[in-house]
């Protein structure tokens, strides 16, 4: 069923995942218990969700743009280049000599390297400004995160590929826009925790009650 055959199992998992939940929530003696005759809809408690929830989501849209505009370009390089965006999970349990297993062509197995080394490496920026984002929610600083992780890892990576990418077409080029892009997001967003110190501000309302 191909592309079909997936989204109907991802459909099938959800709904089995949903319904287990359910029937656990509504046996347990514990003090988590689903009671339907107490549902209703909170106006209080939903705002709150979507303020904070809701720049999320729109983070999480944009992102999906960002990697198609990447993986168009990655397309553009040729076969040799398409082959290693399957086989990077192998080259990053363990490295060249599995991946050769697999697909023996040194151009493979050296794009695949590359991706790993450009990729991986820019993780510790994924990390900070995930890390840092995390941290200004839990202070229900919400839209600020999502809209400088907008501008810093999608609106950088697209703009690196229709201005950097033309001059330079190298698989390279591409992976260079993950460290670059990551960085810069997570510069922006140490900024925005220095300037609107959230635990400082809390810690003086928490004093002035």
């Amino acid at each position: 069923m191909t592309v079909s055959g997936v989204a109907v199992a991802t459909v099938i998992a959800n709904v089995i995942s949903s319904v287990l939940l359910f029937l656990k929530l509504r046996k347990t003696d514990q003090i988590i218990r689903l009671e339907l005759s107490a549902l209703k809809f909170n106006s209080g408690v939903f705002g709150k969700i979507m303020r904070i929830g809701l720049p999320s989501g729109i983070q999480s849209a944009v992102f999906a743009v960002a990697n198609i505009v990447i993986q168009s370009a990655i397309n553009s390089l040729g076969t040799d280049v398409i082959a290693t965006a399957t086989a990077i999970i192998l080259v990053l349990l363990v490295g060249k000599g599995l991946l050769a297993v697999f697909n023996a062509d040194p151009k493979v197995i050296a794009i695949g390297y590359t991706r790993l080394k450009m990729v991986f490496s820019a993780y510790t920026f994924s990390m900070l400004y995930e890390n840092m984002s995390g941290y200004l929610r839990g202070f229900g600083i919400s839209l600020i995160p999502a809209v400088l992780t907008i501008i810093g890892v999608c609106g950088v990576r697209i703009f690196w590929i229709f201005t950097v990418f033309p001059k330079h077409k190298t698989f390279t080029t591409i992976m260079t826009a993950y460290p670059v892009s990551l960085f810069v997001t997570a510069v922006l967003i140490f900024i925005t925790v220095m300037l609107c110190r959230p635990s400082h501000r809390f810690q003086m309302k928490k004093g002035e009650a």
